[in-house]
C-alpha cells in the first residue's frame, strides 16, 4: 500500500490482505502482484531512485507533497532480475532478506519507545535503506555520476533509462 499525497515515497506491506478504498481522493493505493515478491516491489518503490523519478513526473503539491497517484506509479519503470540466473535470484533474495530485516528493525523500534534503543534501531534502519538503495542503483546501472545526483536533491538530467533491462 502507499501513501497517495506524501513528501517522499512510504509504501507499506499489508501482510493482514485488509481491504480499503483507494485512488481518487482515496488515502492509499494499493498495489498487487502475483508474479512479484511484495516485498520486492516495496524496496523498489521506497528506493531513493523510483522516489526520486516519481517527483520528476508527478505533481507538486504545497508542502513538499506529491502525488503517487495511480497514473504516476504505473509509469515507473519495474525492473526485474531474471530469476532464473544466478546473479538474478540473488539480487532478488538480498532486497527481500533486507525488507524482511527492517520490517523486523522497525517493529523493534516501535516497541521500544523513545530513547538510546530507539536511536540505535533507527540507525539501523537507515543503514539496511543505504544497503537495499545500493542494491537498486546497481540494479537499474546507474552511474556514480547519476547517484550523486540524485541523493543530492534530486537535480539534473534523469538517469539514461535506455539501457538494457528487464522490466515488467
Amino acid at each position: 500500500m502507499i501513501l497517495v499525497l506524501a513528501e517522499r515515497a512510504r509504501a507499506f506491506l499489508d501482510t493482514k490482505e485488509l481491504y480499503f478504498t483507494g485512488g481518487g481522493n482515496g488515502l492509499y493505493y494499493g498495489i498487487r502482484s502475483k508474479t512479484i515478491d511484495h516485498r520486492y516491489l516495496l524496496a523498489l518503490i521506497n528506493s531513493r531512485l523510483l522516489d526520486w523519478l516519481l517527483k520528476s513526473i508527478s505533481v507538486p503539491f504545497r508542502g513538499g507533497y506529491y502525488s503517487w497517484g495511480k497514473r504516476y506509479i504505473e509509469r515507473l519503470p519495474i525492473v526485474v532480475p531474471d530469476l532464473g540466473s544466478r546473479e538474478g535470484k540473488k539480487t532478488h533474495d538480498a532486497i527481500v532478506t533486507l525488507v524482511d530485516r527492517i520490517i523486523d528493525l522497525k517493529r523493534k523500534r516501535t516497541d521500544a519507545g523513545e530513547g538510546q534503543r530507539a536511536t540505535v534501531l533507527t540507525r539501523q534502519i537507515d543503514s539496511v535503506e543505504q544497503e537495499i538503495n545500493s542494491i537498486v542503483y546497481d540494479l537499474y546501472r546507474i552511474s556514480d555520476d547519476e547517484r550523486r545526483r540524485i541523493e543530492g536533491a534530486g537535480s539534473g538530467e534523469l538517469p539514461d533509462w535506455s539501457r538494457p533491462t528487464r522490466a515488467t
